[in-house]
């Protein structure tokens, strides 16, 4: 048997061990004394404290949020605009359109700007060319706002979650022999 200077809270004794398993915390003082792996699984408990349920909204700036707002507002209003005014719409050229045509009134225009930011879509689409011309554009830019928000949801989280990691190796760092030689 070898003697050991145990931490305050753990009494043992060691002899030729290989390999031990259990549920023990590391700590700086447990470090000096066994050689601890990364672990497995590691369940550290229940988290207490304030989470925000908007808090997939910090992955992007007030500026951008707005900014999808507006292009949303924008594009329902124009969707509107064109599917009334245009003479190549479904409601002003309904001797071409036999079968029933979505008419896109104000509330009609607004929901389909909203609902195309979803993988179900908008739905039937204006039949003028303006107001498809419009749509593809508005389409696309779905397409890269979404791509955008996800990109930044994956980098948010990773970062998160990065940040302990580092965290904890510093704070292992600090009891290392050679930590003045890290840069």
């Amino acid at each position: 048997m070898k003697n050991v200077k145990t931490p305050p809270g753990m009494t043992y004794t060691l002899e030729e061990t290989d390999l031990a398993v259990t549920s023990i915390i590391m700590t700086a003082d447990k470090e000096e004394v066994v050689d601890f792996v990364a672990p497995y699984f590691e369940q550290t408990g229940i988290t207490i404290g304030k989470t925000s349920l908007f808090k997939f909204m910090t992955v992007l700036k007030l500026e951008v949020w707005l900014s999808i707002v507006a292009a949303l507002t924008v594009t329902g209003f124009m969707i509107w605009f064109l599917d009334k005014y245009s003479p190549y719409s479904a409601q002003n050229n309904k001797k071409s359109y036999s079968y029933p045509c979505r008419e896109f009134t104000l509330k009609e225009s607004f929901w389909f700007a909203l609902t195309s930011f979803t993988p179900q879509g908008g739905g039937e689409a204006p039949k003028a060319l303006s107001g498809r011309t419009l749509v593809a554009a508005y389409w696309l830019f779905v397409v890269l706002m979404l791509a955008t928000f996800t990109a930044n949801l994956a980098a948010f989280l990773t970062v998160e979650r990065m940040q302990n990691t580092i965290e904890k190796q510093r704070r292992k760092i600090g009891r290392w022999p050679l930590w003045h030689l890290i840069p």
